[in-house]
């Protein structure tokens, strides 16, 4: 039962890492249409909503590619761990009798 929970953990890990890296790489290659077609660099009363959406847009890929780098890694680091444990157990004998 323990083995069927760690691989669907690295699983959803590994995917959500991947759905958010993509998501990164999107976002930076529309960065030019989307500063031509909505964004602004400048700050004055009449466009606080078109900065706030510049601002958040500009720094949603500065955090998704290390959250996404983070999510593989801690993935692969569950899948390695899991093997380890499976093949530890397997050359252990076990001890029926412990006295």
């Amino acid at each position: 039962m323990a083995k069927t929970g760690t691989s669907v953990m690295y699983r959803r890990t590994l995917r959500a890492g991947i759905i958010v890296g993509i998501a990164g790489i999107v976002i930076m290659l529309f960065t030019n249409t989307f500063m031509q077609n909505i964004g602004t660099f400048t700050y004055n009363g009449a466009n606080v909503v078109f900065y706030v959406i510049t601002q958040i847009y500009l720094l949603v890929p500065v955090a998704c590619m290390p959250f996404s780098a983070g999510l593989v890694s801690a993935a692969l680091v569950m899948r390695h761990l899991d093997t380890w444990d499976v093949e530890r157990i397997r050359r252990e004998p076990a001890d029926e009798n412990p006295t």
